[in-house]
């Protein structure tokens, strides 16, 4: 059952950042281009989950979760307040992607721009509490 704070949002009607400094997203309310706010869940045209997380003032946050088709976990990972992937450029792609069948293809990748002297556990402790939050909210539903 749909949370009523949640808001859908069909992949053909989704309108992409105007503006590519401000990563920012908008839905057309009431007639009215608006930013989004919120969390969000994204809909293949059969009805099913393509994507869920959060915006704020039109920008993605927090922790996301993309999906197959077929229901699977396709990517998750964390967005930081500007819309840009958690320090990519600095420990290397934070994202974990998965194949069809919801195994693990590649995880954190601690030899890419990684401090030797940092754990994993390290690494997300590092974040904000509102990542933290996030990543309790969006954990796998499977």
């Amino acid at each position: 059952m749909k949370s009523k704070n949640i808001t859908q949002e069909y992949l053909r009607k989704r309108i992409f950042e105007i503006d590519k400094k401000s990563n920012q997203e908008y839905y057309i309310k009431d007639g009215i281009k608006t930013l989004k706010n919120g969390h969000w869940e994204y809909l293949y045209d059969d009805g099913s989950l393509s994507g869920k997380g959060t915006f704020i003032d039109g920008v993605a946050t927090g922790a996301w979760q993309l999906f197959y088709q077929n229901g699977k976990l396709s990517q998750r990972g964390f967005y930081d307040s500007n819309g840009k992937r958690v320090s990519k450029y600095e420990y290397g792609d934070t994202w974990e992607y998965y194949d069809e069948n919801g195994n693990l293809e590649v995880l954190f990748n601690e030899n890419i721009y990684y401090d030797d002297d940092q754990t994993l556990e390290e690494f997300y402790a590092s974040l904000s509490p509102d990542f933290l939050k996030a990543i309790e909210e969006y954990e796998d539903d499977e």
